[in-house]
């Protein structure tokens, strides 16, 4: 019963989040950025990198692009695996304390499929803006560059109690997702590169949102 009250919940969401992004009007800068990290990838594919409050605008500015979605082993986390597998997205379960190392075995083989990936790095509970070390492992292991993506929205409301500041774009809302220069990971790295990396992503992470922002009114 608990399945197939799942599966009902998750078709109610997904037409209702099919009907609610129809509304949205995405503009898209930087994407030759993607097309130079295919280029250069050992795999074919990317790991393009999100803050967990961009999820919403990064999910469907993808839409029609099949990406594997790191989603957590809760009982929400089911829910939203079940609806954007609908949405042509592959979930793969798992997080830093749940299932992580099977996770990264699929997102590894992903990648050597070259299907990209999409990954919020500072999820699921944080902390904000904290890039955890699995994206930079990832990258590391397979030779897949990271793009980092970040959204602005002409219209949202801000969740300013959650951890993240999650955005949610309304409804009509313009969204700009403006991607950065690929950052490639060498196979070899020592403890302070790979710390430095993490901290290249995060800066381009946050340059790349102020850039966002400033592309909203073009």
């Amino acid at each position: 019963m608990a399945a197939m009250g799942n599966k009902i919940l998750s078709y109610l969401l997904y037409y209702f989040l099919k009907l609610w992004t129809l509304t949205f009007r995405f503009v898209y800068y930087g994407e030759e950025h993607k097309e130079k990290a295919k280029e250069i990838s050992k795999t074919g594919a990317y790991i393009a990198s999100i803050w967990h409050h961009d999820a919403i605008g990064a999910i469907f500015g993808q839409v029609g692009t099949p990406h594997g979605v790191l989603i957590s082993k809760s009982l929400d986390g089911e829910l939203l695996a079940t609806t954007i597998k609908k949405l042509g997205y592959i979930p793969v379960r798992g997080s830093s304390s749940r299932g992580g190392a099977t996770a990264r075995v699929q997102l590894a083989e992903l990648l050597t499929k070259g299907i990209h990936l999409a990954i919020t790095i500072d999820g699921p509970r944080g902390p904000r803006h904290v890039v955890k070390p699995g994206i930079v492992e990832l990258a590391r292991l397979t030779g897949s560059p990271i793009v980092p993506g970040s959204c602005s929205y002409s219209n949202f409301y801000l969740f300013k109690k959650s951890w993240d500041r999650f955005c949610l774009p309304l409804p009509f809302c313009k969204i700009v997702i403006q991607f950065a220069p690929p950052i490639v990971v060498p196979e070899k790295l020592s403890e302070k590169e790979f710390i430095k990396i993490q901290e290249d992503v995060r800066d381009a992470l946050e340059s790349n949102r102020k850039l966002a922002i400033q592309t909203m009114s073009q």
